[in-house]
């Protein structure tokens, strides 16, 4: 009960300003590779390079920790199951049931109500930016 608590409490603060930050962020890489295919090789290149990298480490790493916490929420039941339960009194017992129930269900932390953010959040960021910036180099072309 206190963990979902306390998820829900973090998801509300956090979820609408890390939707505003992968959203911008996405833009930015779709913008930064577009300059990438039209700029020279030149220093300019370079910090191009290194802040779109920055900023794909940026984004990897709120979906990383997303995808941990996932991952680990599931490991509780696993970890209760393993334990020496038997040994424990009928009250103890109850309990644990109830936290292995709640943890059948993953902690997931989203984004802007929308987006899960784990390491397939990440992909698809990814697939979106190339998406965009085939789009532009084709409203260029044309």
């Amino acid at each position: 009960m206190f963990k979902r608590r306390y998820v829900s409490i973090i998801q509300q603060k956090f979820q609408e300003i890390i939707g505003v930050q992968l959203l911008s962020s996405t833009f930015v890489v779709c913008f930064i590779l577009y300059e990438l295919s039209n700029a020279p090789v030149n220093s300019k290149y370079l910090q191009f390079v290194l802040y779109l990298t920055c900023m794909m480490t940026q984004v990897f790493f709120y979906c990383w920790y997303g995808n941990q916490l996932k991952l680990k929420s599931v490991e509780v039941a696993n970890a209760i199951f393993e334990a020496d339960w038997i040994s424990f009194d009928n009250s103890s017992k109850k309990s644990l049931i109830n936290v292995m129930r709640r943890a059948t269900k993953p902690i997931e932390l989203t984004c802007a109500y929308i987006f899960t953010m784990d390491l397939k959040t990440f992909v698809d960021i990814l697939k979106m930016s190339y998406s965009t910036y085939n789009l532009l180099q084709r409203t260029k072309e044309s």
